[in-house]
């Protein structure tokens, strides 16, 4: 049996008084090693230090990120990518130990999600590390611009069309929460806390304007919370009511008995429960194939009491407040700005990409227009 070769060892003091070890094969290899922790020391690296990235992301997000999200939505969003995805797979490592293939791997088995959410997967691991860097536990953040966050491109639903909006309200029932929420939704552009949190002492029927000053939280099997604390500070906006929604705001005050706009049957704001049925309404009459609009949607039931398809198009809260945007698009007469203060964004960039869309959606009437220019 070989005589296993004996290792170099070189020692160096650090300036807690504790003494760090390094080993070779050869004197120039341990001397190598010295040398190279003597100048991250330099650098002001921590060479002892044993944080774990479980560690440091508590510190990120307790100290750094939290603060900065006023909504509790934002809150448990961040805690959810930094819990689900991302303390799974580096929690125990330390965090001196990553590398830039650990953060991949961690995007990477992210595939089969939203890019949204591997996009702020990894916005997420740069901050931390960023703090990991500014506490000198490592030179450079493992976070770098090769690191591709992938996932699966989200798809963007388009507005309603003039037709689609008319059978949309068509379809409505007379009165009641799901008719003031669509209206709502549609004339406002409300987001779906917003339109649940509003309460009547914010709307001015007289003046025609919306005060955006309250937010829903909706949740599963739990009361829902009413608060001022709105998505982003730029969610607290005056909205203009256009006469139809008016129209419609005025009818419900007077036979309102609660403080909120829309409510259930008690008064009190919409639950997570009460909402999903709300929404019942529209999903039985949505038409799987438009051949079957305006017949009845369950033809066989002696109950069906003349429930007909209505629409064959689905409808949600952001499809609503979507359309609003691109509404206003079409008006041509607000800018960029304007539209983005009244939809609340707190980015000019989200504004900005909802435009873009737009207008990808009408590059035939941009063909038919040039046409026009150049005619014979």
């Amino acid at each position: 049996m070989a005589k296993r070769k004996k290792l170099v060892s070189r020692s160096l003091t650090l300036p807690d008084g504790t003494v760090k070890t390094f080993r070779g094969l050869t004197a120039q290899i341990a001397e190598a090693k010295l040398n190279a922790a003597r100048v991250k020391l330099g650098l002001g690296l921590k060479l002892n230090d044993l944080t774990t990235v479980g560690e440091l992301a508590q510190t990120w997000y307790t100290v750094y990120k939290k603060p900065m999200l006023a909504s509790p939505n934002s809150q448990a969003a961040v805690l959810n990518v930094v819990n689900n995805h991302i303390l799974p797979q580096l929690a125990p490592m330390l965090v001196r130990d990553v590398t830039t293939t650990d953060i991949q791997r961690v995007l990477s088995a992210m595939g089969d999600k939203s890019a949204s959410l591997t996009s702020k997967a990894r916005t997420a691991m740069r901050g931390m590390f960023e703090v990991a860097v500014a506490e000198h536990l490592i030179l450079s953040n493992p976070v770098v611009s090769i690191v591709k966050a992938g996932g699966v491109p989200t798809d963007e639903r388009d507005p309603l069309t003039k037709e689609q909006t008319a059978m949309l309200l068509a379809a409505l029932p007379d009165a009641g929460p799901l008719r003031l929420f669509v209206y709502i939704g549609l004339y406002s552009g409300l987001r779906r806390g917003e339109i649940c949190g509003l309460t009547w002492d914010n709307v001015d029927l007289s003046g025609r304007r919306i005060y955006v000053r309250k937010n829903a939280r909706l949740r599963a099997n739990a009361p829902t919370e009413v608060s001022e604390i709105l998505k982003t500070p730029s969610a607290r906006r005056t909205v203009p009511i256009p006469k139809v929604l008016a129209r419609e705001l005025q009818a419900a005050r007077k036979t309102s008995k609660s403080d909120y706009v829309v409510a259930m049957e008690d008064g009190r704001p919409m639950s997570y429960s009460a909402y999903r049925a709300m929404w019942l309404y529209l999903k039985r009459r949505t038409a799987p194939s438009s051949a079957l609009l305006g017949t009845p949607t369950s033809p066989d039931s002696k109950t069906n009491h003349g429930v007909n398809y209505a629409i064959d198009f689905p409808v949600t809260a952001h499809i609503l407040r979507h359309t609003y945007i691109t509404s206003l698009f079409d008006a041509k007469k607000l800018d960029l700005k304007q539209i983005q203060y009244v939809a609340g964004h707190k980015d000019a960039a989200v504004t900005m990409r909802i435009y873009v869309h737009y207008m990808q959606s009408r590059q035939h009437d941009t063909a038919a227009a040039i046409d026009d220019a150049f005619a014979d």
